[in-house]
């Protein structure tokens, strides 16, 4: 079914957070975080704050990290801590997602949620989920770990309904495990992130390409992710053609980092003028870009890239005037 990506385009951009027990990416981060240290970190986060600041810079969205393969997550789930068997439980006792979309929801902006593909790499949970290797080489499409982790994001889903707007899925870097016509597969995938709300907008990230693509017909919008190469158009053969508004079926969106890496950096790695226009670009062309950026521990936005971003806000919110 079709779904109604016009909103993503109005938004012209958002601001991605990843709000983790452990940075990502390549720096080194092997701390052991404990149940009440991360508890302590998601209780510090003030969601009215976060909504002021975001309606304030004039981002239309905000993409948040559940988790990633750590096993911390800023949510509650039964399924998580009943397949999983992760005790203390990793899961936070508070529902930031919820309280995080209700108060962008007050100021007119939306929430989409990003988690993995894959369930958590815990070793406390590897052989329940079966991640480990010797589940990988006994099953190559990994039926047991998909239906698992599967119905662990309905029960996001179905809590939240109409709270989350849409999904962005890393890690699918494995396509043929979920091209198979039975269950699971990508539909089933797409079903359990949609069981709350069918007009969820979902991207599944199979990580940077050149161009970008979608990669399955259950993606509304361009996952997108780049990071040193900006994508601004592709080749059909000997012509060049300009990327279009709706891009291999798909809203086009674009994801990248203001800071040296994913939420890393003191200071932005670009001048105000790349972002600002990359920005409108994007959004003359009828996506959106989002902007990943460095957080402290409770989730403010660095005070560096305060000014980037505002600069973006205000020439983008010119750019659109009548």
């Amino acid at each position: 079914m079709p779904r109604d990506t016009q909103w993503l385009h109005d938004a012209r951009w958002g601001v991605m957070t990843h709000f983790l027990a452990r940075l990502p990416g390549p720096a080194i981060d092997d701390r052991v975080v404990t149940a009440d240290e991360w508890n302590e970190q998601v209780d510090s986060v003030d969601v009215e704050a976060m909504a002021d600041t975001l309606a304030d810079l004039g981002a239309g969205y905000l993409i948040l990290t559940l988790g990633q393969l750590s096993g911390h997550f800023c949510s509650p789930n039964a399924a998580i801590d009943r397949i999983g068997g992760i005790t203390p439980s990793l899961c936070s006792r508070r529902d930031l997602p919820a309280e995080m979309a209700r108060a962008l929801r007050k100021r007119g902006l939306r929430l989409i949620a990003y988690i993995h593909s894959e369930p958590p790499h815990h070793e406390q949970c590897r052989d329940a989920f079966e991640t480990t290797q010797a589940a990988r080489e006994a099953d190559r499409r990994r039926l047991g770990m998909q239906r698992k982790w599967q119905s662990v994001v309905a029960e996001w889903s179905a809590r939240w309904g109409d709270l989350v707007s849409g999904w962005w899925i890393d890690g699918c870097y494995d396509p043929p495990m979920y091209k198979s016509l039975e269950e699971p597969n990508w539909h089933s995938f797409a079903a359990a992130l949609r069981a709350g709300n069918d007009q969820s907008l979902l991207a599944f990230n199979h990580g940077i390409m050149w161009p970008p693509k979608s990669i399955t017909d259950e993606d509304d919008y361009l996952a997108g992710e780049v990071d040193g190469a900006f994508f601004t158009g592709y080749w059909e053969g000997s012509r060049y053609c300009q990327v279009p508004a709706i891009y291999q079926g798909v809203r086009l969106h674009i994801l990248s980092f203001l800071g040296t890496m994913w939420c890393q950096g003191e200071a932005p790695r670009f001048p105000d003028e790349f972002v600002i226009g990359y920005t409108k670009f994007i959004a003359s062309r009828g996506g959106a870009t989002t902007w990943d950026v460095p957080i402290e521990r409770d989730c403010t936005i660095r005070e560096t890239f305060m000014p980037q971003l505002k600069a973006i806000g205000q020439a983008v919110a010119r750019a659109s005037r009548p």
